[in-house]
Formats: structure tokens, C-alpha cells, sequence
């Protein structure tokens, strides 16, 4: 099994708040995989730290999600979170408590605030 973060935008300006980070996720963690679904020229540190591709500007992001879907090699038992690549994580524990609900067999998972406490 394995954990992809897919992630899809264009503002590409969270490097300290999220891109590093996940970045030294994906360095730490050999089942992690960062893909990055581009819906602009990616920038620099883009190119240089993660596997990305630039898909044609059609649709909305959910778009780019499924084009990145159609171009990477994921297994039925990987887990795979799709992200906005304009976040800020405040808690990285969110992979862990993700994976026990889909583990208790929850099919998708979103944050708000009705996020369950058992």
C-alpha cells in the first residue's frame, strides 16, 4: 500500500506552509508519493521537488484530479488525498487519523467540522 498526495493548483506560493513539508514526508517515507497536477507552468522549486505534469486548462480542479487519476500507476489499496495547492496544514496528524477512519471502513474522507471523535 501506498500513500499518494495529489496535489492540484497553480498559486504555488505555500513552500514553508505546505510544500516543504510534504516534501520531507515524501524524502522520509519510502509508500509516499507526491504528484503534482499542474494547471499552470510550474515554478522552480515545483520542478526541481516533486513528480508533476501540466494538463490543458479545461474544467475546474476536480479536472486535474482525474487527469492526474488517468496518468499515474495507483493501486485499488493505495490511499490517495487530493489537496489544493494553496493550504496551509496546521496538523500533519491528519494522514494518521484519516487512515484509522478508512480502516473502520469510511470510503472517502473530507475536513470540516463535523469530523467524527470516536
Amino acid at each position: 500500500m501506498k500513500i499518494w498526495f495529489v496535489v492540484c493548483g497553480w498559486y504555488y506560493n505555500r513552500i514553508e506552509e505546505f510544500y516543504a513539508p510534504l516534501k520531507e514526508l515524501e524524502n522520509n517515507n519510502e509508500f509516499v508519493n507526491v504528484f503534482w497536477a499542474c494547471h499552470g507552468k510550474p515554478t522552480d522549486y515545483i520542478k526541481e521537488n516533486f513528480n508533476y505534469k501540466f494538463f490543458p486548462d479545461i474544467g475546474l480542479s476536480d479536472t486535474k484530479y482525474q487527469q492526474a487519476l488517468n496518468h499515474l500507476d495507483i493501486k485499488d489499496e493505495d490511499i490517495v488525498f487530493f489537496m489544493q495547492d494553496d493550504l496551509i496544514i496546521k496538523d500533519w496528524a491528519f494522514i494518521e487519523k484519516s487512515i484509522e477512519l478508512l480502516n473502520r471502513g469510511f470510503k472517502i474522507i473530507g475536513n470540516g467540522f463535523n469530523y467524527p471523535d470516536s
